[in-house]
């Protein structure tokens, strides 16, 4: 039973990961450019400062967008052990139409250009680039859309040794702003190299092995533009301003009255011009009322607020009395409210409306309540049907913004919803499943004022064309004065978990080799348990020590932190609440763990310096202080550890009912310094049923404690080595077996132990399953070092 479970473990590990490199990638870095001081320029260089060889051909291919046509600079640059370049630059001196992309050899002085349009940069067009680098008959070729480039000669060696670098380098320093992402290289015949650029924090990329293989500076990595709002600009007009979108310009207008504020978020340029509106929209001086138009161009306005009273009326703008006229809809009816969102259906005749603030009568003195429900208004057959209402109210109430936006699969649509009950709020973007109400959070919330329903309303809009959406948010004070903010994110949006999941690894480089290693062991594994059915019982059965091998220690869920594999908690009622932790909650209370140490800690300037070193000392000490609040909160639901500020010090106290793995693996080592021959292979048993659960912080990706990740697992690395070394000389090769798959999944490639567990393998008789063990280690060589492995046969 215990060989089944712990093999049904790792086949759920090794599809867990499996899945969790599948998602769609959204990876790529976003260059600063010139326009910023040298020291914030983004350089990214490959294989640091080792050259690599490449022979007769080999291919670069990677996703460019240019993001502002104002600043030149250099893509890409290919050196030779020479120190001479080979350079791919963008060129803008010559005006708006006549742009391109110059590959060009200083060794040879030849080029050549590739145009890029007006329109690529506008749209920020992703451009696939393919520069294919012919080392036999000195010339590359660059291939987009479908056409192709040719610079001959180049004058670069066959072979040659060569660096890559993107970004700054060097004595030339301009950089376009541009993205970079899906980078590839590949050698004809031989070594490749891909660069998916997923992380979201950092100054290292990785390759898809995992391995680092590349150095950024001042990263702007794009995941984060998928979950961050990221601030575009702020303005004031006088007198009370209305907010919309113009999907032809793809601008914000913010009308004055006598002048309209046009913003254009591509460009962050605003116009002012003036002009006189002829649709009195707030003439029925509704709050919060929906205004749409129909496919054929009429203007509708749905509920509202006045005179104490919540509106269910849809009414659509005469243009020639310009009145506003009732319209009746048959089907279901729809609660009276404001503050709800409205926008287009499936259908181009169809609006959907959801949730808002209102009741059944429409009378405010019978209290109003967040409504959470979806209807179809149908203008052309004038129907309304109520699709869903949520039977739940959500742990936080909120209402949407002024408009929602249907996803272009037309499965789910978007609403900006906030709590507006609370003056200092906070608002997220939600995804609704069209069909059932199903939501999640996807994005990180904006922090905002809403005072009173007259001074402040909330539009989200979306452009297109960019793939972005917009929140618009417009506050009316009491001086006679609007201000207008207005955020925006990529799309797609991303939740938490899906930002977590691309942060990088302790040892990143180890991943794809973990999973490799542990499909090889579950091989031999299904091999094991498929010859034991057909056995005799008793040639498999364990000895008193394999059995304490088994060793199934019970997992304590009262009080509870576990940091082993994955980061898990339970409070003082036995109740699994690691949902509370956040990224940042997980590497802050971990980075206050391993400092702790006889009520001494980790100091205030080196634990703000390490979760928040780009803020200022201002910003940091605010942030410092909410999050850390937030732990304190949690610590005293999981009970019997206490947070101890003391000497400007940071550390735990702990009572003895509380159960932390971490501490316990550190009781171990004290005690393996001093054991003696008898207590060795059982102080080494307890340690080994800590760490065959999973690495140490295996759930929690952060620069500021990898240095601490990577020595725990040295250390881990040497104690096993030693302890599959001691079983080898008591000649216990079941057991070596069985401790193997943890070390391999700590260090895959070492061929120490790597002979040892063939040996186990040929004593105990299993020579097919040595062979099945020896071919996958190649296997797994050959992801990493990205050459064959070679060894005798045995």
């Amino acid at each position: 039973m215990q060989i089944i479970r712990r093999l049904n473990t790792i086949i759920l590990f090794c599809i867990c990961s499996f899945y969790s490199y599948s998602e769609e990638s959204l990876g790529g870095i976003l260059f600063t450019s010139s326009a910023e001081k040298v020291d914030k320029r983004t350089s990214l260089v490959l294989f640091g400062n080792k050259l690599q060889k490449f022979e007769n051909s080999f291919t670069i291919g990677f996703d460019l967008s240019i993001w502002d046509a104002n600043q030149f600079g250099h893509i890409f640059r290919a050196i030779n052990e020479q120190k001479q370049e080979v350079e791919f630059v963008f060129v803008n001196f010559y005006g708006i139409d006549s742009m391109y992309l110059d590959f060009h050899s200083p060794i040879t002085h030849k080029s050549v250009q590739v145009p890029i349009t007006k329109e690529d940069i506008n749209k920020k067009k992703s451009l696939h680039l393919t520069i294919c680098f012919d080392l036999k008959d000195d010339k590359a070729s660059i291939t987009v859309r479908d056409s192709t480039y040719t610079c001959a000669p180049i004058g670069l060696e066959n072979p040659s040794f060569l660096q890559f670098t993107f970004g700054l380098y060097g004595l030339n320093m301009d950089v376009p702003q541009m993205l970079i992402g899906n980078l590839h290289i590949q050698e004809e015949e031989g070594k490749s190299f891909s660069f998916p650029l997923e992380e979201s924090e950092g100054e290292f990329a990785y390759d898809k092995t995992g391995k680092v293989k590349a150095r950024v500076k001042n990263p702007g990595w794009i995941i984060n533009k998928h979950f961050y709002w990221q601030e575009k600009s702020s303005f004031r007009t006088s007198g009370k301003a209305s907010v919309s979108f113009d999907e032809a310009d793809n601008r914000i207008v913010i009308n004055g009255g006598d002048s309209v504020l046009s913003y254009y978020p591509r460009y962050d340029r605003a116009e002012i011009a003036e002009i006189k509106s002829d649709v009195p929209v707030d003439e029925q001086h509704l709050l919060h009322s929906n205004v749409f138009y129909s496919s054929a161009g009429d203007l509708y306005q749905f509920g509202g607020y006045s005179n104490h009273s919540y509106s269910d009326r849809i009414s659509r703008y005469d243009k020639e009395t310009r009145q506003w006229e009732p319209v009746e809809f048959k089907g279901d009816r729809i609660t009276p409210r404001f503050y709800s969102a409205v926008g287009d259906g499936v259908l181009p005749d169809e609006k959907l409306i959801f949730g808002g603030f209102g009741n059944e009568t429409g009378k405010q003195e019978h209290s109003g309540h967040n409504l959470y429900d979806l209807y179809v208004l149908n203008l052309k057959q004038k129907t309304i049907t109520n699709l869903w209402r949520l039977h739940e109210i959500p742990t936080i109430e909120f209402i949407p913004g002024n408009n929602l936006i249907l996803s272009e699969d037309k499965k789910y649509f978007y609403a900006f919803c906030y709590a507006h009950h609370i003056p200092k709020t906070f608002g997220y973007l939600y995804r609704f499943d069209l069909q059932n109400g199903k939501y999640e959070l996807v994005s990180d919330s904006i922090n905002f004022s809403s005072e009173g329903m007259n001074n402040t309303s909330v539009n989200l809009f979306y452009n297109r064309e960019m793939h972005e959406f917009y929140v618009v948010i417009r506050d009316f004070s009491d001086k006679n004065e609007t201000r207008v903010l207005v955020y925006s994110l990529l799309s797609p949006s991303i939740t938490k978990s899906q930002l977590e999941n691309s942060a990088p690894l302790a040892k990143p480089y180890r991943i794809l080799a973990w999973i490799a290693a542990l499909i090889a062991f579950l091989i031999v594994a299904i091999v094991f348990l498929t010859r034991s059915i057909t056995q005799k019982p008793e040639m498999f059965r364990l000895s008193r020590e394999d059995e304490e091998d088994e060793y199934d220690g019970k997992i304590q869920k009262q009080s509870a932190v576990y940091v082993f594999g994955a980061f898990m908690v339970y409070d003082k009622k036995g109740v699994d609440i690691t949902y509370r932790f956040s990224t940042k909650l997980k590497v802050l209370f971990s980075l206050i763990l391993l400092n702790t140490k006889d009520e001494t800690g980790i100091s205030t300037e080196k634990l703000t310096q390490t979760l928040w070193p780009d803020k200022d000392v201002n910003e940091a000490k605010s942030t410092r202080g909410v999050t850390i609040n937030r732990l304190r909160n949690i610590l005293e639901d999981i009970g019997d550890i206490q947070l101890v500020h003391q000497n400007s010090q940071w550390f735990f106290t702990f009572n003895r009912s509380f159960y932390c793995d971490y501490l316990v693996y550190t009781g171990l080592l004290n005690r393996l310094q001093h054991a003696d021959r008898e207590s060795y292979p059982l102080l080494m048993e307890q340690l080994y049923a800590i760490v065959r659960n999973g690495s140490f912080l295996l759930s929690i990706h952060d620069a500021g404690i990898d240095h601490y990740k990577s020595k725990e697992e040295e250390k881990l690395e040497r104690l096993l080595k030693e302890y599959i070394l001691y079983l080898c000389k008591k000649k216990q090769y079941q057991k070596i077996i069985s401790i193997s798959a943890t070390f391999f999944a700590i260090e895959p490639l070492n061929e120490e132990v790597l002979n040892i567990c063939i040996k186990a393998y040929n004593k105990l008789g299993k020579k097919e399953e040595a062979k099945t063990f020896l071919k996958n280690y190649k296997r797994t060589y050959n992801v990493v070092e990205g050459e064959k492995y070679k060894m005798p046969s045995f």
